[in-house]
């Protein structure tokens, strides 16, 4: 060794030394001693900076710390593995225990440079100003407002990429393998250890200065020696790196606790544990302590085992654990902390489950409140013990601080103890009241509370929840007043017992908001706590005050009494109460306001009473025109018109708000706190989506689907008990299973009560019947399926239209004959002008006035002409009373309107009335009976084919039905209807049927992907209102194609359709295509006085 010269400011110590004797022994030119030196210089004058920017913390001199950081790897490593290393390898070592926290020293003017405010040349990172700036953003700051704990944040998220780059910069002009192998190794001490893993960039055969390193190793021994320098002052340092950020403790109080002894080992088996001792007298840094523990306890062994991966002779860490030895003076020391990976829970919590809701806080906390409050009242009810006066919740918002709002969330519920903390509240996804002690109380209580997690997402808006919670003593033996500190989702808890002498039962729970939080959640930086609990609060039975600055509020129940509104107004609240009537100022703008008032009436159904079951309650209001001279225009747009029914004049027209038209009624609103127009509360408070599963259960019932509903939506608000709901979500925003019998206890009850309705309507005058039905309807927003399921069979109503005369109507059970012909499918419109005529102006319309085809039933919906809401609907109901009551078994033609028209088919011929509710196959036994072409099939199977097959390729069909003389050779009628008995159809309805049969999956492959997509794109019956033959007749080649490929068919058929294979004059050419034919207007053409005289015969 004496020709080895090593400087005098190196530490002394068994790394400096053997690596000398390595060096000695290799006899490189390489001047290990002098780089090191000189490297050492460097970086020792530039840590300096790190107390700059860090002065709350011990020095960063090289005498202080740099050094020091040798004795501690003599200790965390032993001798054996350092004389193991090779030269190059404790040469590395070294510039990374010189060089790891070289990042940690950042100028002001390198910060200026940084956030672009100096040009000046550093090793700056890669696109570092663009993540800078994005690091703001995320924080809710600008350069301007930036506090100086954000500076300290991002250089310590960032320090081991700046240490890195500094060394590969520093070491460029001397070896470029030096340079990255150091950085490597300094950044690795940062980067999770799963990272490290990474072969390609931490290797065991690193080549550098002619010497094979392991790098990885390497990276693990300086993560392990830099994390286990915590002796005395550097303390504090370590835990802010490491563990804790965010940490209050200031250089002095540490000082003044001095709570660790450097760290030291001591045989154990055929290795060593690392010890260390300390004591304290503040049981907040036995906590933080204790969180540094558990993370040194966390890294050692992954540290370990991460060596033994490598299966490297030279390389092992023969270190079994470490004795942790922490002693408290004067005080109970007591260590709880929620127990699971608690970051990656958390972000699982805030952005799968809660969906970054930055209000979810406080529905949690309100809930945890009810059910604390319930659980007390019901304890004392056990016992015999009045608590009528038990049962307030509390909130005060502070706003005097600028970067926080102070929410405190006070209950006089029943409080919690250590045994509930330590247990319960610490363990997240453990719910006391799914437990078994909660059981053993033996009440009836049913609580909201369920998952064990809803403490967790105050951490979305705070970093720190203070809790003051007092049991109640005549319900607990042990009954001490508690302060509970959790300074972060994954921090122990800070535990103190407080005097009780002057504590009241109950749980306060601070939650500091932090604005910068908000902001990241684009949020804005403010909380409007009134606005939102008045929102999700509406059905809570304990009443609910909010004080926030100068606004006073309490919310409570929509049926407390107006004595007790008043004694809250009377100390200056404003009273916040759900509404259970139509809420006209909610649904019409402001200037509509008093017209709203003046035309309309409400019609309030009380769901307490109308369902009369035990935990349900709840409101569903619907507004009539209070003029029965008046009616509701058909209009689009958010208005309302009101026209006089004999002139048709235009009397009013109303405002109304976005989403409040009836036809929005089952779409969601808007985000926000829009008053909504139809809401589920589950034990009080709303479940925001659940809207979903009120319009899954009321879909049939209130819609915007079958019956014309451009009007003011109705108004539904319905409140729960938990036991309906079989299933919610984590969030309680939704349901994953909906309880059947809810859907059904809301269908049937609800049935009864329009059932009901109707019945009460006046039949001694059978027009006005059926107008005050669509009235009733249309108000109710009913389905006409659910019309006619809810109203006595014999009641319902069959429309007519018969030679020369206006329509006219009989009751179902008025009927007489069992067979009706139907209404011409292609001249609904004119029967629409009918029906407005009839009921408002008394007159006839051409060209009904002279239809010779009658009588007719009306078995169409006929939509899209009238202006008046009732009239479309009349059409929609009597067409749903005929498919109620009725099935159609065949199609004729009769003449048309105009004589230069085409003959018009009847959707039905023949009209057979059922003695009973219609029954009908299975879709699959009918589709394998279509499969086989010579199944003779009825004429009722066969118009129910483009229903059955089209729903099974996800299009429209073509009506398929058998032609009567003298059309039956023709393949189709228009471009809508074809004629089944043509081989063509029999072909297409075969083939597609055993496709579907074959291959019900449309993902299967290319072929079957294909076909589904030219099956649903026939012109036939589609959206299509046109026919190029040469395109169709390649389509239907390139489909047989297909077929045969997927052994669908035996052989290939080449189809040839073209124009002549329609009824004449039904379709017309123009241009390259053909179209139906639709001109059936008064222009240029002479009435046809025969007008629905039958021209074809039926076998």
């Amino acid at each position: 060794m004496a020709q080895i010269n090593i400087p005098l400011d190196l530490p002394k110590g068994v790394i400096i030394e053997t690596l000398a004797k390595k060096v000695d022994q290799r006899g490189v030119p390489f001047d290990y001693f002098g780089v090191l030196e000189m490297f050492r210089k460097r970086v020792s004058d530039e840590v300096r900076h790190i107390n700059e920017l860090f002065p709350e913390y011990t020095p960063h001199d090289e005498y202080y710390h740099l050094r020091r950081l040798f004795s501690v790897a003599e200790v965390v490593l032993s001798n054996d593995v350092i004389e193991a290393m090779n030269a190059t390898e404790l040469f590395l070592l070294a510039l990374s225990l010189y060089g790891h926290d070289w990042g940690m020293a950042v100028s002001v003017a390198e910060r200026e440079c940084i956030s672009g405010l100096r040009d000046e040349k550093f090793a700056l990172l890669n696109n570092e100003r663009e993540d800078f700036q994005s690091f703001l953003n995320l924080e809710g700051f600008t350069l301007e407002n930036l506090p100086h704990y954000l500076w300290q944040e991002y250089v310590r998220r960032t320090h081991a990429l700046r240490s890195g780059q500094r060394v590969i910069s520093y070491f460029e002009p001397i070896d470029n393998g030096i340079g990255e192998a150091a950085a490597r190794i300094c950044e690795g001490h940062w980067l999770d250890l799963k990272e490290l893993n990474d072969h390609d960039k931490y290797p065991t055969n690193f080549s550098v200065l002619g010497e094979l390193v392991n790098l990885r190793a390497l990276a693990v021994y300086l993560r392990l020696i830099d994390l286990l320098d915590i002796g005395n002052d550097r303390t504090p340092y370590v835990i802010w790196k490491f563990v804790s950020p965010k940490n209050e403790f200031s250089k002095l109080e540490w000082e003044k606790h001095r709570a660790l002894q450097p760290v030291t080992s001591a045989p154990y088996q055929e290795g060593r544990i690392l010890i260390i001792e300390g004591n304290t007298d503040s049981s907040r840094v036995y906590a933080a302590l204790t969180d540094l523990k558990n993370y040194c306890n966390h890294q050692i062994k992954g540290c370990t085992n991460l060596i033994a991966q490598i299966n490297d002779p030279f390389h092992k860490i023969n270190i079994y654990h470490a004795e942790w030895r922490i002693r408290a003076r004067g005080f109970k020391p007591i260590s709880i902390q929620f127990e699971f990976e608690r970051q990656s829970m958390f972000n699982v919590l805030s952005d799968e489950i809660y969906k970054g809701d930055y209000y979810v806080f406080l529905r949690e906390l309100l809930q945890n409140s009810i059910d604390a409050i319930t659980m007390r009242r019901q304890l004392l009810l056990k016992k015999d013990v009045i608590a009528n006066n038990i049962g307030k919740i509390e909130i005060l918002v502070n706003r005097d601080r600028d970067d926080e709002i102070s929410i405190d969330f006070k209950d006089d519920g029943i409080g919690m103890d250590e045994y509930v903390i330590k247990n319960y509240l610490s363990v997240a996804g453990k719910s006391y009241y799914s437990s078994n002690d909660f059981h053993k109380l033996g009440i009836k209580m049913d609580p909201i509370s369920k998952f064990g997690v809803g403490i967790l997402s105050c951490f979305m808006v705070a970093d720190e929840i203070e809790i003051d919670t007092y049991k109640d003593p005549y319900l607990s033996e042990k009954n001490e007043r508690l302060k509970i500190i959790i300074p972060a989702v994954d921090k122990q808890f800070r535990f103190e017992v407080l005097n009780s002498s002057n504590a009241k039962v109950g749980t306060t729970v601070r939650i500091k908001v932090k604005k910068s939080k908000l902001k990241a959640k684009s949020a804005g930086s403010d909380l409007d706590v009134i606005e939102y609990l008045s929102y999700i609060a509406g059905f809570v039975e304990y009443p609910i005050t909010i004080v926030d600055s100068s606004k006073k509020a309490v919310i409570l129940t929509p049926y407390s009494t107006e004595q007790t509104k008043a004694a809250y107004s009377e100390k200056g609240f404003l009273v916040q109460t759900m509404k259970i009537t139509f809420p006209f100022e909610d649904a019409f703008q402001p200037h509509s306001w008093n017209h709203a008032y003046q035309f309309f009436s409400q019609k309030c159904l009380d769901l307490k009473e109308a369902f009369k079951i035990e935990g349900i309650e709840g409101s569903l209001c619907f507004l009539e025109i209070a003029d029965n001279n008046l009616s509701s225009k058909r209009n689009y747009g958010e208005t309302v018109s009101l026209i006089e029914n004999q002139t048709g004049r235009l009397k009013i027209e109303l405002f109304i708000k976005e989403g409040w038209k009836r036809s929005y009624f089952l779409s969601p609103l808007k985000k926000g706190f829009q008053k909504p127009r139809m809401s589920l509360f589950i034990d009080g408070i709303l479940v925001e989506d659940g809207f979903k599963t009120l319009a899954e259960s009321f879909k049939f019932i209130l819609s915007d689907r079958q019956l014309n509903h451009n009007s003011i939506a109705p108004y539904l608000v319905l409140n729960v008990k938990k036991k309906f709901i079989k299933k919610i979500d984590l969030s309680r925003t939704n349901f994953i299973e909906n309880e059947a019998s809810l859907s059904d206890l809301i269908s049937n009850s609800l049935g009864a009560y329009f059932g009901a309705l109707f019945k009460e309507v006046d039949k001694s005058n059978i027009q006005d019947y059926v107008l005050k039905l669509s009235k009733l309807a249309t108000n109710l927003g009913l389905t006409s399926t659910v019309f006619c399921n809810n109203i006595d069979r014999a009641q319902l109503p069959v429309g007519f239209i018969g030679n020369n005369e206006l329509y006219y109507f009989q009751l179902s059970s008025q009927l007489k004959d069992t067979t009706f012909k139907g209404l011409p499918i292609h001249i609904k419109e004119f029967a629409n002008s009918e029906l407005e005529s009839i009921f408002y102006y008394g007159t006839k319309s051409r060209p009904m006035n002279i239809w010779k085809g009658g009588p007719v039933i009306i078995d169409q919906h006929i939509d899209g002409n009238s202006r008046l809401n009732e009239i479309e609907n009349i059409s929609s109901i009597l067409t749903a009373t005929v498919n109620t009551l009725f099935e159609p078994t065949g199609i004729d033609f009769v003449t048309p309107p105009f004589n230069s028209c085409p003959f018009l088919p009847r959707l039905t011929d023949r009209l057979r009335k059922l003695d009973s509710e219609k029954t009908t196959k299975t879709r699959e036994d009918f589709i394998k009976k279509l499969c086989e072409a010579r199944q003779v099939l009825t004429e009722v199977e066969i118009l129910s084919i483009d229903k059955i097959l089209g729903n099974k390729v996800k299009g429209r069909l073509p009506l398929f039905a058998t032609f009567p003389k003298p059309f039956e050779q023709y393949l189709a009628m228009s471009i809508d209807i074809l004629n089944y008995r043509h081989p063509f159809s029999i072909f297409l309805v075969t083939s597609i049927a055993r496709f579907v049969t074959k291959y019900p999956d449309k993902t299967f492959d290319e072929n079957v992907s294909l076909l589904y997509h030219l099956i649903s794109n026939l012109p036939f019956g589609g959206y299509s209102n046109e026919i190029d033959f040469d395109l169709l007749n390649k389509q239907l080649n390139k489909m047989t194609s297909i077929m045969y490929k997927l052994d669908i068919l035996n052989e290939v058929i080449n189809w040839e359709v073209s124009s002549s294979d329609f009824v004449p004059n039904s379709i017309f050419k123009q241009g390259q295509f053909f179209r139906p034919f639709t001109s059936y207007s008064f222009s240029g053409n002479a009435l046809n006085l025969d007008f629905g005289v039958q021209v074809s015969n039926s076998d």
